[in-house]
């Protein structure tokens, strides 16, 4: 009896991973600085081992300077649909070819303009990624072209109605098509990368042909810090500005204080932690099982004190606040007694749980 109650606090712990739905930004208020070099020091969670292949990023480091760096063809901002480098992207009759059109102001940061032919291979690049490739699966680039200077068609295998929310907003980053080798991306966003190691982390400068120019700062300094603790010292000890992805503790520490500010993304940009069961194998190919597990898990209690309010209760679906995502789901009933009462009707004593701080790339 003993052990089966060990086995059971072991389980309600690991839930944790259901429920902490939560994502940190935090960072200095600059604009309380009194330096005089516009620089922007970030602290980001990364690895040393990463490059600038947006494509096969492994944390956000690659992503914050390339995010920087590049425009996307349409992205989501604020729940609504954006055009950035499309001025239309419009479906034939029956969804099974689109024709994107581009704006003719965009220049990228060694002076060339931007071209159809440039869109296409990065939509091309993207596929074949691991990161991305997922998103272009319906999307046949051998029938698909360049039909003009700024004017480009995608042929799909299968109709899809929602390539511009459910793909391209997802993955149109843009970048120029045929860079000198060893060169870093050529893009067309606000900033172009003048150092990047992999180690010591990027610089970013001002990119003087940006159609949209950077408003403030001169230069953007990212620094890849895989611990949280370090990225926490950074921003305390002056290193840094803005460190992105703190411990709740740390953000409670610093809310209220007058030098810094907890910047929280909120709902629809939150990170899911969530516990995962192979329903092939016993006792996961039990629904009642699996059932007695979610009920097992006090959810808003995990939130309150773990988290610290810095989170939500996730009740199991993706895509909360996101547009599109299901508003119907209802919160999950915690009962502790029916799943002891499921898990003693099953014989089950004990469950081998396996933990991650990330999931492994498959």
């Amino acid at each position: 009896m003993r052990k089966q109650r060990i086995i059971l606090r072991v389980v309600v712990l690991l839930a944790l991973l259901v429920a902490a739905v939560g994502f940190f930004w935090r960072h200095s208020d600059v604009a309380d600085t009194t330096r005089d070099d516009k620089t922007l020091r970030m602290a980001m969670l990364g690895s040393q081992n990463e490059t600038l292949e947006y494509g096969q990023a492994q944390t956000y480091f690659p992503w914050a300077v390339m995010g920087n760096v590049c425009d996307v063809l349409v992205r989501w901002r604020n729940g609504r649909l954006e055009y950035q480098l499309a001025t239309a992207i419009e479906p034939n009759e029956d969804a099974t070819r689109w024709t994107i059109r581009l704006r003719s102001d965009v220049y990228f940061s060694d002076g060339s303009r931007l071209s159809a032919t440039d869109v296409l291979t990065s939509l091309q690049q993207l596929s074949q990624s691991i990161d991305f490739g997922s998103f272009f699966q319906d999307v046949d680039f051998t029938q698909s072209a360049a039909t003009g200077t700024l004017t480009l068609k995608l042929q799909l295998r299968h109709l899809r109605a929602d390539l511009v929310p459910a793909v391209l907003a997802a993955a149109s980053m843009v970048w120029k098509a045929s860079p000198q080798a060893g060169d870093f991306p050529v893009c067309s966003g606000p900033w172009q990368v003048s150092l990047f190691d992999s180690i010591n982390g990027a610089e970013l400068t001002r990119n003087p042909y940006a159609w949209q120019p950077a408003v403030y700062f001169e230069r953007i300094v990212i620094r890849p810090l895989a611990d949280a603790a370090a990225r926490v010292n950074a921003l305390l000890s002056g290193a840094a500005d803005y460190a992105f992805d703190i411990p709740v503790s740390s953000a409670r520490m610093l809310n209220g204080q007058p030098k810094y500010r907890v910047l929280r993304s909120g709902i629809a940009g939150a990170s899911a932690f969530y516990f995962s069961m192979n329903t092939r194998i016993p006792p996961f190919n039990d629904v009642e099982v699996r059932q007695a597990l979610k009920a097992l898990v006090n959810r808003q209690q995990l939130v309150d004190v773990v988290l610290e309010w810095y989170g939500y209760p996730g009740n199991d679906l993706f895509g909360q606040g996101l547009p599109g995502g299901n508003t119907l789901a209802w919160p999950i009933k915690h009962d502790v007694e029916a799943a002891r009462q499921v898990f003693a009707q099953k014989g089950i004593t004990t469950l081998t749980l396996v933990t991650a701080d990330l999931t492994p790339r498959a």
